[in-house]
C-alpha cells in the first residue's frame, strides 16, 4: 500500500521556547562581544559569541529539516510543499479558498491563483492546511 506523506505544521505563535533560544543566543553574542567580566583567558567569550550564531543558525535553518513544511502565525504563512523556497501568502490578500479532489486553490487579491496539489498527503493534514486558510484569511466556508 502506498504510504502518504506528512506535513510539518509551525504554529509560530504559540512555540515560546523558539523566542527564550533567540533571547538566550542574542545574550551570548552580546557577551562575546563587549567582554563585560575581566577573565584572564579570553576564550569563553569567542565560544559564547559563535555559541549564539550557532543557536541562531538552528533557528532560521529549521524550514530547510524537513522537506514538505508549513510555517504560519495570524498575519502569513510560508508553504514549502514539493519546493525548496516554498510560497510565503499574507492571510489579509487571500479572498477564497478552495479545496477540491485533493487540490488546493487560492486566490489573492491581485486576481493570481495559487494552486497546491495535495494528492501525496493525507487526508488529515490536507484539510488542516485549509482549516488554517480559512481561519486566519478569515474567508467563510
Amino acid at each position: 500500500m502506498y504510504c502518504l506523506k506528512r506535513i510539518i505544521f509551525y504554529d509560530l505563535g504559540k512555540e515560546n521556547y523558539w523566542l527564550v533560544l533567540m533571547i538566550f543566543s542574542l545574550i551570548l553574542i552580546g557577551t562575546g562581544i563587549f567582554k563585560p567580566f575581566d577573565l584572564e583567558n579570553k576564550n569563553p567569550y569567542n565560544y559564547f559569541f559563535v555559541g549564539g550564531f550557532v543557536l541562531q543558525v538552528l533557528y532560521y535553518s529549521r524550514l530547510f529539516w524537513f522537506r514538505n513544511t508549513i510555517l504560519f502565525n495570524k498575519k502569513g504563512i510560508v508553504i514549502r510543499i514539493n519546493s525548496f523556497f516554498g510560497k510565503s501568502l499574507r492571510f489579509d490578500e487571500i479572498t477564497t479558498a478552495e479545496f477540491n479532489e485533493k487540490i488546493l486553490t487560492l486566490s489573492n487579491t491581485n486576481g493570481h491563483q495559487i494552486k497546491i496539489d495535495l494528492s501525496e498527503f493525507s487526508d488529515a493534514d490536507s484539510r488542516k492546511l485549509f482549516e488554517i486558510m480559512i481561519h486566519n484569511s478569515g474567508i467563510k466556508k
